[in-house]
């Protein structure tokens, strides 16, 4: 297991259209990563990932008093983070001002079996479909595929509205056997999608 604490991932980019996943952070096969007071921004991936990248069955991040915004998926998926046969966890994170090319803004959970459970989130102003976009991007905030299983507990979004036709909405899941729940069933008061200061959010 790698842990670390207090720790700024930066102005990285992993440009290769095919294989630059993770501009920040990339793990894979059953790597394990623990981190307290992270801060990924500004981070570029030519595929998936321009935040965070996890995949391969045994990967878990477990994150807490984490700060992902201003990433960039350029020509793919989950402008923030994405996970892939893997296993998430975030207390008290700020997944805010994240774009990607394609599907999941904020977060992007794909393949059946990959968990996720968010605790004490803001996801703010995330965005899919850069100019150059093609297609349907779904899932501003969150996108999941088949199979795959989200947690939300007391966290807010602009809405907790799931969508499973259309392109550019806010939570995107694209059928019946992905499993999403919301813990209280009620959203918190909503955020302004003005710009995001990653200094302080309260």
């Amino acid at each position: 297991m790698e842990s670390a604490t207090d720790l700024l991932v930066s102005g990285n980019t992993a440009t290769n259209v095919s294989t630059g996943e993770g501009g920040g952070i990339f793990l894979s096969g059953t790597s394990t990563l623990s981190a307290t007071n992270l801060t990924v921004s500004n981070n570029t991936s030519g595929n998936n990932g321009g935040g965070l990248r996890a995949t391969g069955t045994g990967t878990n991040m477990t994150l807490t008093n984490l700060l992902v915004s201003r990433n960039t998926a350029s020509n793919s998926d989950g402008g923030g983070i994405h996970i892939d046969v893997a296993t998430l966890t975030v207390n008290n994170g700020t997944i805010a001002a994240n774009q990607c090319y394609d599907d999941g803004g904020g977060l992007r959970i794909e393949t059946s079996g990959t968990t996720a459970n968010l605790r004490n989130c803001i996801f703010w102003n995330n965005a899919v479909g850069l100019p150059t976009a093609s297609g349907s991007p779904t899932g501003k905030q969150i996108s999941m595929t088949t199979g795959t299983s989200v947690t939300i507990n007391n966290c807010n979004l602009p809405t907790l509205t799931v969508s499973t036709t259309g392109n550019n909405q806010e939570i995107y899941t694209t059928g019946a056997t992905t499993t999403l729940t919301v813990e209280p069933a009620t959203s918190p008061p909503t955020r302004s999608s003005a710009t995001v200061s990653p200094g302080i959010i309260a």
